[in-house]
């Protein structure tokens, strides 16, 4: 199921690809999301329910101006505003940048690990597991104080489990 961010994601995907400007809107969307996410009184003037409309436009019309933003992303930011979904446009973007990715032939995994992996290890754990699925993959980690060892990596929708505790399973399984 589309959720509301992956419709607007894919709709500018398709756009701005064909304009050949797919990097520079995503640039431009990124800083445009760090100005929301930074700026409690923007977000309130944007997506607040009580704001005028016109004065909602004029704001982001000098927010997209002190940002120096193409004509391609004003016109994406200003159908967002008046449809009440600026808000929106962090999800959007990570929706983008993981279409970008599968165009690429690039897939988004996570590993759980009981302690954070250094950047070597994520490297190897990463060819592993490309080696496994047959695409590229960027992995993103985060700690599992519950993993007693080892790792749990997810990758399109599988999981490999090397985690202490499923190993001690599986021992444990085969003596019974």
């Amino acid at each position: 199921m589309a959720t509301i961010a992956s419709v607007y994601a894919n709709a500018v995907f398709e756009v701005a690809q064909e304009k050949k400007q797919l990097e520079s809107v995503v640039q431009e969307l990124k800083e445009f999301a760090e100005a929301l996410q930074t700026s409690a009184a923007l977000r309130a003037s944007l997506g607040g329910a009580g704001v005028d409309p016109q004065k909602r436009l004029a704001i982001l019309g000098d927010v997209m101006n002190a940002l120096s933003m193409s004509p391609l992303v004003k016109r994406f930011l200003e159908v967002l505003a008046s449809k009440g979904r600026i808000l929106v446009v962090p999800e959007i973007l990570q929706d983008l940048e993981t279409r970008m990715e599968a165009d690429r032939g690039i897939v988004s995994g996570h590993v759980r690990s009981a302690v954070e992996l250094s950047p070597d290890e994520l490297a190897v754990l990463s060819k592993a597991l490309e080696k496994r699925v047959g695409k590229k993959i960027r992995l993103a980690q985060s700690t599992d104080p519950n993993l007693l060892g080892g790792v749990v990596a997810t990758v399109a929708g599988k999981t490999f489990d090397a985690s202490l505790r499923t190993q001690i399973e599986r021992f444990r399984n085969e003596l019974i």
